[in-house]
């Protein structure tokens, strides 16, 4: 059975202290199981919140009802595909790439919102809410509600 990935984000001694009792008490055994423990040491990026993935979907849901271009009007969905083409990064903090190359020589967008981490959704998302004003004039309403 193999062990779970276990992330330690050492804020102060008392995460340190975890860590520590963590790689003691199996450190050993794990090598001994022919499968020895592996650390890897990375500046911390908070995930992206659900209150992020919320409003992302609040800002598209008006484009959709609002936007209007060559006489039609798209869903959400068609905004989501056409605003990751346009506003995400070309490469993530962590090195995922916006594009991938296919063999004939076309490339395909290889990120998604989830790749961003919280601080890159944050710039996303006022990227989408400027877009939205300057490219299709749309002035998005953001309730409490719909973002809690």
């Amino acid at each position: 059975m193999s062990m779970p990935p276990k992330t330690f984000v050492l804020r102060g001694p008392e995460q340190w202290k975890l860590l520590s009792a963590f790689v003691k008490a199996n450190a050993a055994a794990m090598v001994e199981q022919g499968t020895p423990l592996a650390v890897k040491v990375y500046e911390y990026a908070a995930k992206a919140s659900d209150e992020q993935r919320s409003l992302i979907w609040v800002i598209l849901g008006q484009v959709a009802d609002q936007a209007w271009v060559g006489g039609r009007q798209f869903d959400a969905e068609t905004w989501h595909e056409h605003a990751k083409r346009l506003l995400l990064p070309d490469e993530t903090a962590k090195g995922k790439k916006k594009w991938r190359i296919l063999p004939d020589g076309t490339r395909a967008l290889a990120m998604g919102t989830e790749d961003l981490d919280r601080k890159e959704k944050t710039v996303y998302i006022d990227s989408l809410l400027a877009w939205a004003a300057a490219e299709l004039g749309i002035d998005i309403h953001i309730k409490e509600a719909e973002t809690a």
